[in-house]
């Protein structure tokens, strides 16, 4: 461990700062004067040691940060997709300059632990390797825990390699090494524990903020982790697989990758417990972020302007933020098994998200059943319900404003269509739940409302819908005024303690999340390129859905999974008019291809003139377009053929959160992979893809062989797997 935190604390006294010391890094600690070398007791306290100025040096030297004269500038990137230079754009670290070479271990190495598929060994300073199993070659030859922070002034970096501290045997076959590092302002408790015949390793981190630098925004705190075969294939965020052919620099989002091959490979894979992953190809470099910044945009109201970017986390003295991920080491599978992000062998997935502003009740009818003149779902004829493509619809509870479609439609004036301003319309909404459709919030209502009017509208929409989405009613309009209600997510309803309290009592958990809609990135991805989140520049962060790890937080322990707040992202708005052809069979088919996922801002029953998602016939009757049919049906044929699910925000982040619940283990011995369920739910469907390694190839499921469908040159195949239960694929031979 570090100084920092052993002299803070000693400001204590000694008793003081033990039971500091014990609580940061939750082990007993005892503190002695410069002990020779760190130690654990058999009752399992924690002699600690201070790691030797050299190392941060060496650290700090070797991830020296980027210049700010060099951001913006370097080589062209190969492909439009994919950052392979210094003008990535993100906070990437420096690339190593040719005469700057890998740092090495300083030898001679002393082994830890022989395992049988790798050696865990620690150089003269301490520092943690890892080699194969026979020592002759070096798997992870450095590990180096990194901290940026943003000012005013400019971007900061620390960084100190991991160093051991102790060891021990929990039995006579698992094992347990303690180790940490210290920068300036943190001080970082890792706990890697693994079995004697096992290639996996569990790597547990706590980070503690012993005194944040004033005014500083935290960018990145992250384990970087160098390797030394090279990085062979990338579980990219559509789990398709990508095999690097140069230096390439690539966001993976929490998927993974696998390292050389053979005695030396190894797989990072499946990291639901941190924020984020990042590899450079060309730096061999593994970057496991446990906060990055870019992994969680976040607009709120800025008092004094318009909206300020929240994106970054403000951290007090004293909190700690952790992260969890596994590594396999010495095996791999020749095939690595991927888990999907949709049920039931689907690839692809699309959601219509509907916002309810400037609607009426006859648009409303004409797009879900077909006609104005028809309230019965029964009865539909054409539209979402005759086509069974699900929406997340949002809606005003109320309309106590009075507000009008009066400046928006000739054929529809008067009152905006609300719940409780028509009965029949409430009729059918509670219909359409009942078939699957998900009914939240658009706000209560068109402008803000009091605290008693949020909160009867929020639990109304638990009782009768079980409403877990909520869509705001908001817009932080380009001439600077600010449109829409204070209680907004974007807005103040985030950093307002009163309607926080109201949505996690009332269990209100999916944000619609407009930061992307209104912050500027680099490569601003084309207009008519919005169908398919995932189809953007490889380098660049762009999750779907994420937690904010501060902001609406006020807890001590900090997590990329700790908030109950769950934000989900679009790119941009649309309904169909003239000009505007974005689901043409084009897109739908690279959606597809691409297995992608598509989450639509959309405003197919606005009442404007312009809308050509519906039309009024001469006599007077207002019905769904041929156009928007022939969309329906397109989408409706797709999901028929098993390619394209059709689904609503509370389904499809509901099973993105069973899946963070599920972990994987490789036994090379057996050829098997077993995935276990620590959650409590069932999860149906649960669905995995492997790439074809051979026609004949045997895959079983528990023993008994298993269907497999074929997708885009991969293998998908499909089984329930239970609560806090497990599976066994076999068949997945070493590499």
């Amino acid at each position: 461990m570090g100084t920092g935190l052993v002299r803070g604390a000693m400001r204590l006294g000694r008793r003081g700062a033990e039971a500091v010391l014990s609580r940061v890094l939750q082990t007993p600690v005892r503190l002695v004067v410069q002990p020779a070398e760190p130690a654990l007791s058999d009752t399992g306290v924690l002699t600690l040691s201070a790691p030797q100025s050299e190392l941060v040096e060496a650290a700090a030297a070797d991830l020296a940060p980027v210049p700010e004269a060099q951001r913006g500038a370097g080589e062209a990137a190969s492909s439009p997709r994919t950052e392979q230079a210094d003008d990535a754009p993100m906070n990437w670290l420096a690339r190593r300059e040719p005469s700057r070479p890998r740092r090495e271990p300083s030898r001679p190495l002393r082994a830890l632990l022989d395992n049988s598929h790798y050696r865990l060994a620690a150089d003269r300073l301490g520092r943690l390797v890892f080699e194969t199993a026979d020592g002759g070659a070096s798997i992870v030859p450095a590990l180096t825990l990194v901290v940026e922070w943003a000012s005013p002034s400019g971007l900061s970096r620390e960084a100190a390699p991991i160093k051991l501290n102790s060891q021990r045997k929990r039995d006579e076959e698992a094992w347990t090494a303690f180790a940490g590092a210290a920068t300036g302002s943190v001080e970082c408790a890792l706990i890697l524990t693994g079995h004697r015949t096992s290639p996996m390793v569990n790597v547990h981190g706590r980070c503690v903020f012993l005194q944040p630098p004033p005014g500083h925004e935290l960018v990145r705190l992250a384990l970087v982790i160098d390797v030394e075969p090279e990085i062979t294939e990338l579980f990219s965020k559509n789990r398709q697989v990508l095999h690097p052919s140069g230096p390439e620099r690539h966001w993976l989002d929490r998927q993974g990758l696998a390292i050389g091959a053979g005695k030396a490979a190894a797989v990072i894979y499946h990291t639901p417990a941190v924020s984020s992953l990042q590899a450079d190809t060309g730096e061999r470099r593994v970057i496991v972020n446990f906060d990055l910044s870019d992994d969680h945009p976040q607009i709120v109201d800025d008092p004094n302007g318009s909206y300020r970017n929240a994106s970054r986390a403000t951290i007090r003295p004293l909190q700690a933020l952790t992260g969890r991920f596994d590594l396999c080491l010495g095996a791999r599978p020749k095939a690595m098994p991927r888990i999907m992000a949709l049920p039931d062998g689907f690839t692809a997935a699309h959601v219509w998200t509907e916002h309810g502003c400037y609607t009426s009740y006859g648009t409303h009818y004409a797009l879900y059943l077909g006609s104005d003149r028809i309230t019965d779902v029964t009865k539909a004829k054409g539209g979402f319900v005759k086509h069974g493509i699900k929406t997340t619809k949002s809606v005003f509870f109320d309309n106590l404003v009075g507000a009008l479609n009066d400046d928006q439609s000739e054929l529809f004036k008067g009152d905006v269509a609300s719940i409780k301003g028509n009965k029949a319309f409430e009729d059918n909404l509670i219909q359409l739940d009942k078939l699957g459709y998900e009914i939240c919030l658009h706000c209560p209502q068109a402008a803000s409302s009091s605290p008693e009017v949020v909160e009867g509208a929020v639990s109304y929409m638990n009782k009768v819908f079980n409403t877990r989405t909520w869509i705001d009613h908001f817009w932080y309009r380009p001439d600077g005024v600010k449109s829409g209600c204070f209680e907004a997510f974007c807005n103040c309803g985030l950093i307002t303690p009163t309607i926080r309290r109201l949505w996690r009592d009332e269990q209100t958990r999916f944000f619609w999340n407009p930061a992307y809609e209104y912050l500027q990135t680099p490569h601003r991805r084309d207009p008519d390129d919005v169908v398919n989140h995932w189809n953007w520049d490889r380098a660049l962060p762009n999750p779907v859905y994420w937690r904010h790890p501060t902001v609406g937080l006020e807890q001590a322990e900090l997590a990329s999974t700790a908030s109950p707040f769950v934000s989900w992202a679009t790119w941009d708005s649309w309904y169909p008019r003239e000009g505007q052809p974005r689901y043409d069979a084009a897109s739908l088919e690279a959606l597809v291809a691409n297995w992608g996922i598509g989450i639509a801002h959309v405003y197919p029953t606005y009442v404007g003139e312009a809308n050509r998602a519906w039309r009024r016939t001469d006599d007077g009757e207002v019905v769904v377009s041929m156009e928007f049919e022939d969309i329906l049906a397109r989408m409706a044929r797709l999901e028929r053929q098993g390619l394209l699910l059709n689904t609503t925000i509370k389904d499809l982040l509901g099973y993105w959160l069973k899946l963070e619940r599920v972990t994987w283990r490789y036994e090379p011995e057996t050829a098997a992979l077993v995935y276990e369920n620590l959650g409590d739910e069932d999860i149906p469907g649960f669905s995995v893809a492997f790439d074809l390694v051979g026609e004949d190839d045997a895959i079983l499921l528990d023993g008994l062989p298993v269907e497999s469908r074929k997708r885009s040159g991969s293998r998908v195949v499909s089984f329930d797997l239970p609560g806090r239960g497990r599976r066994t694929l076999s068949g997945f031979e070493p590499s």
